[in-house]
């Protein structure tokens, strides 16, 4: 768990749908039983495209999102492999819009990435050091992260 920073830009397409482009980083750690040192420290980016559709309102306009792309793992501790996989997210969300130009965005937002059955990442092999395996065995399809966001919205 830790904070994430992003940027979304939207393209309006009509009065309630807008194209949407979404990039998001956290930087955070995972803990590794059994591992010297006990930690890997990870940067966690989502680059993803796709949009959205807002429900009716003038100072308060409900919204969902959905997008696609990817997600890479960037493994910054030493020996690790970083890795880039397909994922897609999905969340309900709120502007407030006291005027035309300004307002806040509050999303909740679930991203998935598909992982293949059995993966594991964040591996290493040093034979040198004789220490191999991964940090990470996924048994599953899909590697689930949640975010919640608020932000400040400007308007062209």
């Amino acid at each position: 768990d830790s904070e994430n920073f992003g940027l979304v830009v939207d393209f309006r397409e009509r009065a309630n749908t807008q194209w949407e482009i979404i990039y998001s980083r956290q930087a955070t750690s995972a803990t590794i039983s059994g591992v010297q040192g006990g930690s890997l420290d990870v940067d966690v980016h989502y680059l993803q495209g796709g949009g959205t559709y807002q429900g009716d309102g003038n100072n308060f306009r409900p919204y969902l999102a959905a997008t696609i792309g990817a997600t890479r793992f960037d493994v910054k501790s030493a020996g690790y492999d970083s890795d880039t996989f397909f994922s897609f997210s999905l969340g309900p969300g709120l502007q407030i819009r006291p005027n035309d130009r300004l307002g806040l965005r509050l999303e909740a937002r679930v991203f998935g990435t598909l992982v293949r059955s059995g993966s594991s990442i964040f591996c290493v092999s040093d034979p040198a050091g004789m220490t191999a395996g991964c940090a990470i065995t996924v048994s599953g399809d899909v590697l689930w992260q949640t975010q919640a966001m608020a932000g400040i919205v400007f308007r062209f």
